[in-house]
């Protein structure tokens, strides 16, 4: 079991070309308990293990050599699930699949009738996970500002939680982060191809999850796209020189 992001960079590369999800996992969570909690809730970021489809039990997936530990960014708060909760598979999307989209995504949990509504959602919770994963939460200020945040994603696909803060003392920040991310996210997906959804089948096993993972610039793209051209190349001038040769 190892934490590696390089096979996310790729399919955060993948699914900005394919338009849609482009893997199948199976998921556990193992942390918390014991992580910063706000309002009796634990908040993100969360830690799962990650591996192939169909492992059905936390020791496979534990056992799985390609099984990562990541750390994940909980969408859903009207769904139960704690580290007792068996592995669930989930769909892979990039937030970035949206862009090309002509439809409403039903890898997707939320917003499956709407496909502005869609694109306007999850380019908004994209926006505020990166956010809180660029919080220090060493120190109790960073775990505060990562609950804020934390609520903040929650109300953006369950608008009734607002309401039920209005007492809390911390809702007027809650509601500084909703507000400045609905602003300030914008209108193209394609700019969170980083942000990756998980998306639990079927839809009511588990929590959606998000998984930020480092941006791929245009320039590496097409660093990418280069050598795999220059390999080409380098194949055919060999397959020209053997025919050479044998002629």
């Amino acid at each position: 079991m190892r934490t590696d992001f390089g096979k996310a960079v790729v399919a955060v590369g993948l699914a900005a070309f394919s338009g849609g999800a482009f893997a199948d996992v199976t998921m556990a969570l193992i942390a918390p308990p014991d992580g910063p909690s706000m309002d009796g809730v634990y908040t993100s970021p969360y830690t799962a293990l990650i591996g192939p489809s169909g492992l059905t039990t936390l020791n496979q997936l534990k056992q799985n050599p390609s099984t990562t530990t990541t750390l994940v960014i909980c969408d859903d708060y009207t769904t139960d699930v704690s580290t007792s909760t068996p592995p669930w598979d989930a769909t892979v999307t990039s937030v970035g699949a949206l862009s090309g989209a002509s439809s409403a995504l039903n890898t997707l949990k939320f917003d499956k009738g709407n496909l502005t509504q869609q694109q306007a959602d999850y380019t908004t919770v994209a926006y505020l996970a990166e956010e809180l994963m660029g919080i220090n939460q060493s120190t109790s200020q960073g775990q505060l500002t990562a609950g804020e945040i934390s609520f903040a994603i929650w109300q953006v696909f369950d608008p009734s939680l607002a309401s039920s803060l209005q007492s809390e003392s911390n809702y007027g920040a809650i509601e500084n982060f909703y507000t400045q991310a609905r602003a300030s996210a914008g209108s193209n997906p394609s700019a969170y191809a980083n942000v990756l959804v998980y998306t639990p089948q079927p839809n009511g096993a588990s929590q959606e999850y998000l998984v930020v993972t480092p941006e791929i610039s245009g320039l590496a793209l097409l660093a990418v796209d280069l050598s795999g051209v220059g390999g080409l190349i380098f194949l055919l001038r060999k397959r020209l020189f053997r025919v050479a040769a044998r002629s």
